[in-house]
């Protein structure tokens, strides 16, 4: 499930990321998104709280969220770390986050 989950957040970033077309919506209940949700409300509490650089709240957030995925989550959110800290510095719910990396 949770590689699931991971796959399909790496995967849709990556689509959103290289292509110039417009992406369609993603579901709002599919598994990218309640992936991306829960990453963002770790990385969140990681940004708040957390010692180190960015790479490295990234990395902490990826092993608690992806465990034994977190390599693939890494790269996944390198793509949108600033998009993510952008929204959580301006206090923005994770689904508006997550929206706005449309991944919800």
């Amino acid at each position: 499930m949770k590689l699931l989950l991971l796959l399909a957040f790496a995967l849709l970033i990556i689509k959103t990321h290289s292509t110039l077309s417009p992406v369609k919506t993603v579901p709002e209940n599919g598994l990218g998104c309640a992936f991306c949700q829960a990453f963002v409300a770790d990385f969140a509490k990681e940004v708040a709280h957390g010692k180190g650089n960015v790479h490295q709240k990234v990395k902490r957030t990826c092993k608690k969220v992806a465990k034994k995925y977190e390599k693939a989550c890494e790269r996944a959110v390198d793509r949108v770390v600033n998009a993510i800290l952008k929204g959580i510095q301006q206090h923005q719910a994770t689904q508006i986050i997550c929206r706005s990396i449309r991944m919800c």
